[in-house]
């Protein structure tokens, strides 16, 4: 018999809850608590699924006190999870916490014994971890090291650490001033990573409660425990999955191996910062710049010597203005697709106006949009020069481009992007035309400090809020009052657009671009194959085409799957943002879940339907109706009335990126509105159905 209670949370996946609970009922705690959130609205078979893997209670076959707490109503990851845990500890002083997808190695119950009763007095330590992602690296002599991160897969605690939890993350602020995150990350890359995550916890824009736990231990000096060997493998990685949902992770179903009994402990408590350094940078793939720590000393000496060729370039050769210019303007526009959809229609009014007439008008744009712009826009400029960002990684390659820049001798770089970067930025500086234009912009890319430098490199900054008297215009809005201030004239442009025939179609063809840019901004491939279900149920005649981008095949073979292989649906692979463009030109209606496919489906007049996770909320997506009113968006239910009416909430939104759970949106929602689209065209097309 085991003496220390267990906690085992559950949901809906009966197969790895049962390969997890085979191992609790190893070991025979005497007290068993189990916790589940209970089905969610809109999705029939977790009804079903709940159901079955609750019945995980009568495969106890042991003398044991069991206790459960079961919701009828569906809690969402963080209220679910931290409610249960706060349950947990209301009964017991101390004990583990195991999620139905993380399997244990039998050796990690005697682990998180004996080191509950080790430090039960000591207040510092809050957190005994179970996993290890030190790729085979020991950490010390002793059985286990201390580290700044509290690891959830598998872990164990006291009732006196987690009475210090705080969900809401209320006192954020004072944890900021304080500069507490710096006594665990005198990095500062790494340090502005966890305000970060720290802030959307205070924003609520993730649903999850272990970044409130992490917060809880360093705010109030805890440490956690992490194993020199690795304890627990995550084998949930895999669709069904809340935060987990690929497969391929390297985080998935890792190794494990035994601890050695019994546990050799430190001599002292110490963060072990070489450790967490390599997680962030080998595991997690951070960039964080250069710790001592972590850099040999024939890596520095290769880095300082770059850095000095790099100052000597930047301070002496690049950083003199043009004195002698030609007669060439630059549009510096080395943004991502949707933002230069938007744009591209004022580039022409430019090049035809009075004020830049007889100049030489250059455009220099993403390489990603080089088929487009060959195909679509090239004709309108004396020549496009292509970006590619990689080229700015080593210092060969980045002042080759700067010296291209400079033996042009632009007279003027006009650079029409609201939210500047530092990259973009140091273009206009190292190309070194005596007028540079730009927007005033915000602080979305770049750091207050950082702009407050970027600033002085132009000549003219134009404040489109200030002309506009509103902070939350659409991006097209910005980019209107940006060109009319910039060419003194009234612009007659009421939405994007791209001149390109339209195609009809015989039957009703609906176009599903499932890829993004960001795996967060995915919807999954069985919430697209629902949807298309649910269409090829009540629609005539109608065909679906899969758009893929490179590498984004998958998508579209598991969709096919989940649908069962229906005849009238097919998979596109593009390979560009022309041949994009063109197989959304064919379609009626556009769903897609990444913003690109839905800028150019606006700009064709087409049809669509936006699944979003709130991304830039009404900066971006969605385009005012006065502007575009054929798009229609589904987001999060968080975006209720009573929030989106909340000045806090749309500013929170509006200038960051959202983290909000993408797959939470219920596919029937997504029917509903693209029904109203396609009734207004093809109303016969419709049967309905009382049951939805």
């Amino acid at each position: 018999m085991f003496n220390t209670p267990i906690l085992f949370i559950i949901f809906n996946r009966p197969d790895v809850t049962g390969l997890v609970f085979d191992e609790i009922r190893k070991v025979q705690p005497k007290q068993l608590f189990i916790a589940a959130d209970g089905p969610r609205v809109n999705r029939p078979f977790d009804v079903e699924l709940c159901h079955e893997t609750r019945s995980i209670i009568n495969q106890i076959d042991w003398p044991c006190e069991v206790k459960t707490l079961f919701r009828e109503q569906n809690l969402g990851c963080g209220k679910a999870v931290s409610s249960a845990i706060s349950w947990f500890f209301s009964e017991v002083e101390e004990g583990i916490i195991l999620e139905d997808d993380c399997l244990p190695h039998p050796t990690f119950f005697n682990y998180c014994q004996d080191l509950l009763e080790h430090y039960r007095h000591d207040s510092k330590v809050m957190h005994i971890g179970g996993v290890n992602f030190q790729n085979g690296n020991k950490r010390g002599e002793a059985s286990y090291y201390f580290s700044a991160v509290s690891h959830v897969w598998g872990w164990a605690s006291w009732r006196r650490a987690w009475n210090l939890y705080n969900f809401n993350v209320s006192d954020f602020y004072t944890f900021v001033r304080e500069e507490k995150i710096y006594d665990y990350f005198p990095n500062q890359k790494l340090g502005l990573h966890w305000l970060q995550n720290f802030k959307s916890m205070y924003y609520h824009v993730i649903d999850t409660w272990d970044h409130q736990w992490s917060y809880s231990i360093m705010n109030n000096g805890g440490v956690s425990i992490i194993p020199n060997t690795n304890l627990i493998s995550n084998i949930g990685f895999r669709e069904d999955a809340t935060h987990t949902s690929s497969s391929s992770s390297i985080y998935a179903n890792a190794k494990t191996s035994a601890i050695q009994l019994p546990i050799k402990h430190p001599e002292k408590i110490e963060l072990n910062k070489i450790a967490d350094y390599f997680f962030f940078r080998e595991v997690e793939g951070l960039s964080i710049g250069d710790t001592s720590v972590i850099y040999s000393t024939r890596i520095k000496f290769r880095t300082l010597i770059s850095s000095s060729v790099e100052y000597f370039l930047r301070n002496y050769i690049f950083a003199h203005k043009i004195k002698k210019t030609n007669n060439n303007i630059l549009i510096q526009k080395v943004d991502a697709v949707g933002d230069y959809i938007i744009t591209r229609n004022f580039f022409e009014e430019l090049v035809k106006s009075e004020v830049y007439k007889g100049f030489n008008v250059y455009l220099l744009a993403n390489i990603r949009l080089k088929s487009f712009i060959e195909e679509s826009d090239k004709k309108k400029f004396t020549d496009v020069l292509y970006f590619n960002a990689d080229d700015l990684k080593k210092i060969k390659t980045k002042y080759s481009f700067f010296y291209k820049l400079r033996r042009l001798k632009f007279h003027t770089i006009i650079h029409p992007t609201f939210s500047r970067s530092v990259m973009s930025d140091d273009i206009i500086f190292h190309a070194g035309a005596p007028n540079n234009i730009g927007f005033f912009g915000g602080t979305s890319n770049i750091t207050a400090e950082n702009k407050l430098v970027t600033d002085t490199y132009y000549s003219k900054l134009i404040d489109v809020d200030n002309i506009a008297g509103n902070t939350y215009t659409h991006e097209f809005e910005k980019q209107k009052i940006f060109f009319q201030t910039l060419l003194n004239k009234k612009i007659e442009l009421s939405k994007p657009n791209i001149d390109i025939p339209s195609v009809n179609n015989e039957n009703l063809k609906i176009c599903i671009c499932p890829g993004a840019q960001e795996v967060r901004r995915i919807w999954s491939e069985g919430n697209f194959a629902e949807l298309i279900n649910l269409l090829n149920r009540h629609l005539k005649k109608v065909e679906f085409a899969i758009i893929c981008g490179p590498n984004e095949t998958y998508l579209g073979e598991n969709i096919m799957k989940y649908c069962n292989n229906l005849s009238n649906i097919s998979i596109l692979n593009v390979s560009s943002i022309y041949n994009l463009l063109c197989e959304i030109n064919k379609g009626n209606f556009i769903v897609a879940n990444d913003s690109a496919p839905i800028h150019l489906s606006v700009a064709l007049n087409k049809k669509c339907v936006c699944i979003s996770n709130g991304n830039h909320y009404k900066r971006f997506i969605p385009y005012p109706s006065y502007i575009y009113s054929n798009l229609k968006v589904v987001l999060p239910i968080v975006f209720n009335q009573e929030n989106c009416a909340s000045e806090k909430f749309i500013d929170y939104y509006y200038f960051n990126h959202s983290y909000l759970n993408i797959n939470e949106i219920d596919p029937k929602r997504v029917f509903d509105e693209l029904k109203t689209l396609i009734e207004s065209d093809y109303e016969k097309n419709i049967h309905y159905n009382n049951q939805l």
